[in-house]
């Protein structure tokens, strides 16, 4: 596998590990010993295309559910308020 699809690689894994859980970026580093991702901005990108985190309750959440700041359980609570 050349190294580009190493990296691809590595990035989805981290984005299926975050997937509809409330882990940390570090706790994913750590777990894929990649901790250099921190500052990378083709990691970040591809995360923020894939993934965000739920303001109120830190759940990783797929872009496009929700209202891309809170995920649906979230955004439902509000709207029923």
């Amino acid at each position: 596998m050349a190294a580009g699809e190493e990296r691809q690689k590595l990035f989805h894994d981290i984005v299926e590990h975050l997937r509809g859980s409330c882990r940390s970026l570090t706790e994913a580093y750590a777990a894929f010993e990649c901790e250099d991702l921190d500052n990378d901005e083709a990691f970040c990108d591809y995360l923020d295309s894939e993934l965000f985190m739920c303001d109120d309750c830190g759940w990783w959440a797929e872009v496009g559910e929700g209202d891309g700041e809170k995920c649906e359980d979230c955004s439902d609570d509000e709207d029923e308020d």
